[in-house]
């Protein structure tokens, strides 16, 4: 089926977050914060909306917060995700196949923005960013859907033909619990085992996803 939108998750979808950001992340805890956070540390707040990811590196503190958002955000290139050169390619192809496409993503819109430099002239092929801060629904929760499609002009009867693709099982669960058609990306073993886990189909690189009519 050829889809007539396809909608994207965008850490470690399309840009490659966890590796590099989380660089940056334990720089700023550790030495700005006095927090001494690992992989496992950062995992439990990773895919928790942006908002509520902050809160919950720093325990709550709020003048910590307000130090990791702003450091965070000013973070330097070298610790800005770079696209994935699949996603960079589907892009390509979606964008002269026509195809209405967008972003539904709990990361804050600074980050997606300054992240979208790295794609070049593929930045505008975006019909929607939604970001945290643009609803009070977050995935799992499926009616973070309803202000993407209201924003498209797409009726929720209409979800079949929507496809929405991420790394996550809180994607797959949003997406089915909204009726949107799922296709995971499983760039790690950690994804494959949790896809596999609940029967959802996936691919490992975006290069597999196949155009057809």
């Amino acid at each position: 089926m050829l889809y007539r939108t396809i909608l994207f998750d965008f850490d470690d979808t399309l840009v490659r977050t966890r590796e590099t950001r989380f660089r940056g992340l334990r720089l700023i805890l550790e030495r700005e914060c006095d927090i001494e956070a690992d992989d496992e540390y950062l995992e439990k707040a990773w895919g928790l909306p942006y908002d509520e990811f902050l809160t919950t590196l720093v325990k709550g503190n709020l003048p910590k917060k307000n130090t990791l958002k702003s450091s965070y955000e000013d973070l330097g290139d070298e610790y800005s995700p770079p696209p994935y050169p699949d996603a960079l390619t589907l892009l390509a192809s979606l964008r002269e196949e026509k195809i209405q496409l967008g972003i539904v993503t709990a990361s804050s819109r600074t980050l997606v923005q300054r992240q979208l430099k790295f794609f070049g002239d593929l930045a505008s092929s975006f019909d929607l960013i939604l970001a945290a801060e643009d609803t009070p629904f977050h995935k799992p929760d499926p009616r973070v859907f309803f202000t993407a499609f209201e924003r498209l002009g797409i009726h929720p009867s209409q979800a079949k033909e929507v496809l929405y693709i991420g790394d996550s099982l809180n994607d797959l669960f949003a997406s089915q619990g909204f009726g949107l058609a799922f296709l995971g990306i499983a760039r790690s073993e950690r994804e494959v085992k949790a896809f596999e886990e609940f029967k959802a189909p996936y691919v490992r690189t975006l290069s597999e996803l196949k155009l057809t009519s």
